[in-house]
């Protein structure tokens, strides 16, 4: 193998791996997202709880309006987050922001709170660059297949009858061959099948005559690496 296959190979798994990244880092950014969406019925339980210890006076009809719209909102753009839109990541990191300073204000913060806004606001920071990556990385994908299906219409596959014999045809069997992870693979993406059948398949997009055997061990050899 030359050397601008083996850069060219390189380079493939890099995107992979820059792909997957983006991947986990949102998936982040959205549990973030549902964990504060979860919370607020709790909050709202135990705010009703201490105005009736306390004597206190409150709208519980609009504060549980209030309550709704605002876990509709976040559900919303943990939603949107899920889908990869750069703008429900930047409304719930602004969010977020201004309902910590809300709450700094209004003195709504225990030690507790302040170290769970500031873990969340973290992830969600992430979350908001790892959608940039992703749509970059995803353009450039795209980019690429258009440039390899302009190269293929130029210069088109040979007929099978155009091959010396019939053991120069590529197989048939590898096209309908289970595409299935090995434990090892497994292993390594974290007990993940769903990510390790992801890379798994990009491979075999990019070497369709290769077996599922041989894609394992070149998904293996890079993420071991």
């Amino acid at each position: 193998m030359d050397s601008a296959t083996k850069q060219e190979k390189l380079v493939d798994f890099q995107h992979l791996i820059a792909v997957e990244t983006a991947r986990k880092q949102i998936r982040n950014a959205v549990l973030v997202t549902v964990i504060t969406g979860v919370t607020l019925p709790i909050a709202w339980i135990v705010g009703m709880s201490i105005a009736n210890i306390s004597g206190g006076s409150i709208n519980r009809s609009e504060a549980g309006y209030y309550w709704i719209l605002e876990a509709l909102f976040i559900f919303g753009m943990g939603y949107g987050i899920s889908r990869y839109n750069l703008l429900c990541s930047r409304l719930m990191f602004g969010y977020s922001i201004v309902s910590a300073i809300h709450a700094l204000f209004t003195g709504g913060f225990t030690s507790y709170g302040v170290y769970c806004k500031i873990f969340m606001l973290y992830f969600l920071w992430i979350g908001i660059d790892a959608v940039q990556r992703y749509q970059l990385l995803m353009k450039q994908e795209r980019s690429l297949a258009a440039d390899g299906a302009v190269n293929s219409d130029r210069d088109p596959a040979p007929a099978p009858h155009q091959f010396a014999d019939r053991d120069a045809l590529p197989p048939r069997s590898a096209a309908t061959e289970p595409l299935n992870p090995t434990p090892e693979l497994v292993g390594l993406c974290g007990g993940d099948r769903t990510e390790a059948q992801w890379l798994l398949s990009k491979v075999k997009t990019k070497h369709p005559d290769r077996s599922v055997a041989w894609c394992n061990q070149q998904v293996i050899a890079q993420l071991s690496s």
